[in-house]
């Protein structure tokens, strides 16, 4: 079964601030990063529930997007590929990345530094990752 999730828009004080785009048509990562370039920081963990898939969130953070691809496990692990398919897209005001503290909650950013120091990596390209709790 899967667990469907609509698009949503955070407005605060008459200002829209988040916009959660759940992509129906085919993204995939060389594309976004062959017209946005490499995130400043990405994070990959388990996607949760009894799923063996990750979730890897890129943060674009200077041009006000964030972006969600779900990986399954090959051979080697978990492996961000050319063709990895984005499932989910958030559009904000261009931010720093200490500004997405401020939105975490309405994006899939850690609520705490301390946190964000342990969960968030620096881009490395295409290739096996890590996945960190």
């Amino acid at each position: 079964m899967t667990q469907r999730v609509d698009n949503f828009l955070l407005i605060r004080d008459d200002v829209l601030n988040v916009i959660m785009v759940c992509l129906d048509y085919d993204l995939t990562l060389g594309q976004l990063l062959e017209r946005y370039g490499p995130p400043e920081k990405f994070r990959a963990n388990w996607k949760g529930g009894s799923s063996i898939d990750a979730e890897v969130i890129l943060f674009h953070p200077g041009l006000g997007l964030t972006s969600r691809l779900e990986l399954k496990p090959s051979d080697g692990g978990y492996e961000l590929r050319p063709e990895s398919k984005v499932m989910r897209v958030w559009y904000f005001a261009p931010t720093s990345l200490d500004g997405l503290f401020d939105l975490a909650g309405w994006i899939p950013f850690p609520d705490k530094r301390e946190h964000a120091e342990i969960v968030l990596q620096d881009w490395q390209g295409y290739g096996f990752i890590e996945l960190v709790p």
